[in-house]
């Protein structure tokens, strides 16, 4: 799981990324959209 870090004007993503591209299978070709669903979720989109 990748930890979504909430600043007073901004969101990051923190730990867990490595691991989020390997059990997807993330290239460099891919591009990915990140969808916020609310404080605490983010769905992404792969495209390949």
């Amino acid at each position: 799981m990748v930890k979504l870090v909430n600043g007073e004007h901004n969101r990051a993503l923190s730990g867990g990324w490595n691991q989020f591209a390997v059990h997807n299978g993330l290239t460099l070709a891919d591009t990915l959209v990140f969808e916020i669903i609310d404080k605490k979720r983010v769905r992404v989109h792969v495209y390949r």
